[in-house]
């Protein structure tokens, strides 16, 4: 049952009640990644039987506005929370007493940690990580100076694959020289890297953590026309379609947040139910590079999460 008339619209319940049976809350509507993951739930909320409400900040760097849709939907009748957590520790005290009121949670795309819940449906982030770097590392640069690019510290999946990087960095018997972090918009991550690529030209291989960071990252190493820098990353949006296509960019971990979104619905249909849910529901991930650009299956997923490239 959909409850929202168009993709991230003020999100009012139609019904007088103003109460929901599942709350969506992501940690923003700003980005691609959240955009399509919001259609993900808005398909399967159309085979579900019960009243599906998705609520999220502006973008990522609203975690007070998070906060506070979370506590404030503890009041409600919800039954499931289906949340993705943008500062973990500050949410794990709600999570307890939504679990204390019989409410369930399920947690996307960034573990909770210790705290209890129902289950998680995401993407197993440090395995991709290892594979991003593992799967390019015959096209690095013979003597690779190596640049990381975080995201924000506290982000459970990005900090996951940068772990996987660095793993499969020391197996491959390459030192990372430089990691920063690029914070939360395409223009911090730019601007953290143009400082480092002034601290050092050497850099020629940088590896980003999602979306916005690999954008920034791009946009730097496009700017500063001496540096030749390889840039691989997480997530697709248009820019970074573009720059695969312009040879700009060397290859990017896509995940599944269409996926994600369907998955997390039936999942929470489950637990009203009563149902007993696996505690770890994986989602795909997938390596797009500019060979593997126009193959059929890599096309159906581009063309999934960015609509216009069709």
């Amino acid at each position: 049952m959909l409850i929202w008339s168009s993709l991230l619209a003020a999100q009012e319940l139609v019904d007088a009640s103003g109460q929901a049976d599942i709350v969506v809350i992501p940690k923003g509507n700003g980005i691609v990644f959240w955009q399509v993951l919001n259609r993900g739930v808005a398909e399967a909320a159309r085979a579900s039987r019960h009243k599906i409400l998705w609520r999220g900040p502006p973008n990522e760097q609203a975690t007070e506005a998070q906060f506070k849709l979370v506590s404030d939907y503890l009041a409600t009748s919800a039954r499931v929370l289906v949340l993705a957590p943008s500062e973990p520790e500050r949410l794990r005290p709600l999570v307890v007493r939504y679990r204390e009121a019989g409410k369930r949670v399920l947690i996307i795309d960034s573990e909770l940690g210790e705290t209890p819940v129902d289950g998680f449906v995401g993407s197993n982030n440090y395995l991709a990580g290892r594979k991003l770097v593992k799967e390019l590392a015959p096209h690095f640069p013979a003597n690779p100076v190596v640049l990381v690019v975080r995201y924000q510290a506290g982000h459970r999946s990005t900090e996951a694959r940068v772990k996987g990087y660095f793993d499969e960095f020391e197996a491959q018997g390459i030192a990372v020289q430089h990691v920063i972090e690029g914070g939360t918009t395409k223009g911090s991550s730019y601007r953290a890297v143009t400082r480092q690529l002034k601290e050092d030209s050497a850099i020629n291989l940088i590896i980003a953590a999602n979306e916005s960071s690999t954008e920034g990252a791009v946009l730097a190493v496009g700017h500063w026309s001496h540096n030749r820098a390889m840039v691989a990353g997480f997530d697709i949006s248009p820019l970074l379609l573009q720059s695969l296509k312009d040879g700009r960019l060397s290859g990017i971990m896509v995940q599944d947040p269409y996926q994600m979104g369907m998955k997390a619905v039936a999942l929470a249909d489950a637990l009203i139910r009563g149902d007993v849910i696996a505690p770890v529901t994986y989602t795909d991930t997938h390596l797009i590079t500019p060979r593997n650009l126009t193959t059929e299956s890599v096309s159906a997923l581009i063309g999934q999460q960015v609509p216009q490239a069709q």
